[in-house]
């Protein structure tokens, strides 16, 4: 009977989240009467997993949109003042957070645990960065790379960088770079977590104008950017930390 209700349900149109509630409340009922619920039944899972396949299957994927330079500049305009004081700790992060996603074309994970001793300024006056690990550096070998000097806006971005790592007072080495503040001071133990990121993101994205944005959005953006520019796929890809095809995904010349 619980078979025949999930199939019945599936022309209808069951979501998964509704399919889960079902089986959770026959599941519920069986075990309250000390029963064994069919839900746990093999042929029960096997229709299951038939079902949401074929939900899954007609479920469309969301277009991730991609930062553009000219969204770089608005954030830059809307977040920067020579007076760090004039901005909040949290505008600063978020600031110089998407300008190295954007710039070098990283994941937000990629970023996020960067420490006070991965960040400096070379002899040529370029941001350089050192990448411990990432999504696609499994063993943990780290990755070197550098910031353009060029100006976002009015400003280059190596100001940009120093400008924020200032704004963070005496961090020792360990304390991490993009840190969670409380009362506006920069708790370099913690690193911001991704919800607290996305909460940021969220309200920059209708402050700004900033459109469907999201943390994924420089990788895409930075890629696309580096095409324009004439920069080689091969360099991309060595750049982006990408292993396969799936680098093509990232750059939109039409964008």
């Amino acid at each position: 009977e619980l078979m025949a209700y999930l199939v019945a349900r599936s022309k209808e149109g069951i979501s998964e989240g509704q399919m889960k509630q079902a089986l959770s409340v026959v599941a519920l009922i069986f075990e309250a009467c000390g029963w064994l619920s069919p839900s746990k039944s093999p042929l029960v899972i096997g229709v299951k997993k038939a079902i949401l396949k074929d939900v899954n299957k007609s479920k469309r994927p969301a277009e991730r949109v991609g930062m553009t330079r000219a969204k770089l500049v608005r954030i830059v305009d809307a977040c920067y003042d020579k007076d760090c004081g004039k901005v909040s700790p949290e505008r600063r992060r978020f600031l110089i957070m998407q300008l190295v996603c954007f710039l070098g074309a990283k994941r937000f994970g990629d970023i996020r645990c960067l420490r006070r001793r991965d960040v400096s300024v070379d002899d040529d006056d370029r941001v350089r960065i050192w990448l411990a690990r990432s999504k696609t550096d499994s063993l943990g070998v780290g990755l070197a790379f550098k910031l353009t000097k060029a100006k976002i806006g009015q400003v280059s971005v190596t100001t940009l960088v120093r400008w924020y790592l200032e704004s963070l007072g005496d961090l020792d080495d360990d304390s991490f770079v993009f840190p969670v503040f409380r009362e506006g001071v920069a708790v370099g133990s913690r690193a911001i977590s991704y919800c607290a990121a996305r909460k940021q993101l969220l309200l920059e994205r209708v402050l700004l104008g900033l459109g469907l944005i999201s943390w994924h959005s420089g990788r895409i953006g930075g890629a696309t950017e580096a095409s324009k520019k004439g920069l080689s796929r091969s360099v991309i890809m060595k750049a982006g930390g990408w292993r396969s095809s799936a680098v093509d995904s990232y750059i939109r010349v039409d964008d």
